[in-house]
């Protein structure tokens, strides 16, 4: 067994014989992803979904306002636009899903990059994936429809997607500083 006799122990080893509560348990991996409270989550959650709700709702005006919206000239030639968009309450709750799910692949990266910027941006950056290229990809592949509006559309969200993840990350790392320290 390589590493045996250098004091070098696999994780499997560490925790063999290591009871719940005691200090070998709090050394483990499997401890150290258990010190998760159920208040400070639900806390950070219900913080966390309106930031990037907000996050979101301000990107995609700004693209608006920047001339950045998609040009929906190539699906109006064809009779595919909507030409009053989407009613508030969809437009709404379709931003309010994109957040809970932003915040949510956000928990599940949280803690695995190293740094708390480089969480966000890698949420940000996947949620990218599937809401950009993947999308028109699949329209592309599917459809006979122009791809240029979706194009428009997925070059916005590689601004909004980060930003609202890095500003869900910048959270999170607010709250575990205000976080008291634990004891035994």
């Amino acid at each position: 067994m390589a590493g045996a006799g250098t004091g070098a122990q696999s994780i499997q080893e560490r925790a063999r014989g290591a009871r719940p509560g005691s200090r070998r348990w709090r050394e483990t991996p499997a401890a150290r992803g258990a010190r998760y409270h159920a208040g400070s989550v639900l806390r950070f959650v219900l913080l966390a979904i309106p930031l990037a709700l907000l996050v979101l709702a301000l990107a995609a005006v700004a693209a608006d306002g920047f001339g950045y919206a998609p040009d929906l000239g190539p699906l109006e030639a064809r009779g595919l636009a909507r030409p009053g968009g989407l009613p508030p309450a969809v437009a709404w709750a379709a931003l309010l899903f994109e957040a809970v799910a932003l915040v949510a692949l956000f928990l599940l990266i949280e803690g695995r990059s190293g740094s708390w910027w480089l969480d966000g941006l890698a949420t940000g950056l996947a949620a990218w994936l599937f809401r950009g290229p993947l999308l028109v990809l699949t329209l592309a592949a599917l459809t006979r429809l122009p791809t240029e509006p979706f194009w428009q559309m997925a070059r916005a969200a590689l601004v909004a997607e980060p930003a609202a993840a890095l500003a869900v990350a910048a959270l999170a790392r607010a709250a575990r500083r205000d976080r008291p320290p634990e004891g035994p």
